[in-house]
């Protein structure tokens, strides 16, 4: 459900004053465990302690999970540990805002992803503190997931072309659980109920952690993710996935059809970067570039991104800005058009 502006402003103005608070709590723990007041302000001296990276959804997501085994791939060298803080709501934007408002020090990062940094600034009635990558600092690319719509085992269709044909013939029937409203899987939702003029319900929760349960336990009749949201389920039979947005084949799901077969135009991969606050030091963001690419290129990580259908694609910092700002301009009129 929408918020108003009002109740969104003071929800980030609480996010950008915990995230701070918990930088502080960071660098006092350090500073006990090493006996000095001092913080780093260059690439020669940072990190100095434990770097905060947010994740803008609650603990058990796609995003989360990435976040913790980026922290736990993050190479020996790098010097301090990567501690993941879960601030859920709105779409990432209570994250996100809470990284911005952090000292432009490193030490607070944000994991991201296309909705929260360019699909949220462009919504109506949502007054988010930043609009592209001139506000922000991009920092690495790192992966995508391919988004996939995933129902119960024993649910009576099995392609795009049953699930639509389902949906025309059920009206009003269908419930589907994304990851709030103005994600990328509302986004492509919406974009289907438009296209195909069907009557589809759009069941927006704080994360798949949330909607996964619902799906379930009946509450909703499916749930769009990222293959990793509901891998464990496909595995045990509950699930089945039946369909992608994406417009190419996905290797880890072969048999998995596009929804381009049924008439959707839209598709779009979910794509994972990190961010730090406006004006941080070319040297510091350059060195947690520098770790975060060892991190998704080690071996550990590659064979959890193999296993959870992740596309690992790096990107440094200037061309994760450049990919910023074109899905920046892109979606305005994808939001525009929508009237979300």
């Amino acid at each position: 459900m929408t918020q108003t502006g009002a109740t969104l402003r003071r929800r980030i103005r609480h996010a950008a004053i915990a995230g701070i608070a918990a930088a502080a709590a960071l660098a006092l723990a350090a500073c006990s465990s090493t006996g000095s007041g001092g913080e780093a302000s260059g690439g020669s001296n940072y990190p100095q302690h434990p770097v905060q990276l947010i994740v803008g959804f609650a603990a058990g997501g796609a995003l989360d999970l990435v976040a913790r085994e980026v922290a736990k791939d993050i190479p020996q060298d790098f010097g301090q540990s990567v501690v993941v803080v879960n601030q859920a709501g709105d779409g990432g934007v209570i994250g996100a805002s809470a990284m911005l408002g952090a000292k432009p020090d490193g030490y607070t990062a944000y994991l991201g992803s296309v909705a929260a940094m360019a699909i949220q600034p462009w919504r109506e009635g949502v007054d988010v503190p930043y609009k592209g990558p001139d506000d922000y600092t991009p920092v690495a690319g790192l992966l995508y997931f391919p988004q996939v719509l995933a129902v119960s085992a024993s649910a009576p269709y099995d392609t795009p072309q049953d699930f639509v044909d389902y949906a025309k013939s059920h009206p009003g029937e269908i419930r589907v659980g994304t990851g709030g409203v103005g994600t990328l899987p509302d986004v492509a939702l919406q974009e289907m109920i438009q296209e195909l003029s069907v009557d589809i319900t759009s069941v927006p929760f704080q994360g798949f952690a949330q909607s996964v349960p619902a799906l379930l336990g009946g509450s909703i009749e499916a749930i769009i993710s990222s293959p990793a949201d509901v891998a464990q389920h496909v595995a045990s039979g509950d699930m089945k996935i039946i369909g992608s947005f994406n417009d190419k084949p996905i290797p880890s799901l072969p048999d998995v059809e596009s929804f381009t077969t049924a008439g959707v135009t839209y598709t779009q991969n979910n794509y994972y970067f990190v961010l730090l606050p406006k004006d941080t030091p070319a040297d510091v963001t350059e060195t947690l570039q520098d770790a975060l690419k060892a991190a998704i290129e080690s071996d550990s990580f590659t064979t959890w991104a193999e296993a959870n259908s992740a596309i690992v694609q790096y990107k440094d910092s200037s061309e994760l800005g450049e990919t910023l700002q074109t899905d920046y301009d892109r979606y305005k009129k994808i939001i525009g058009d929508l009237g979300l």
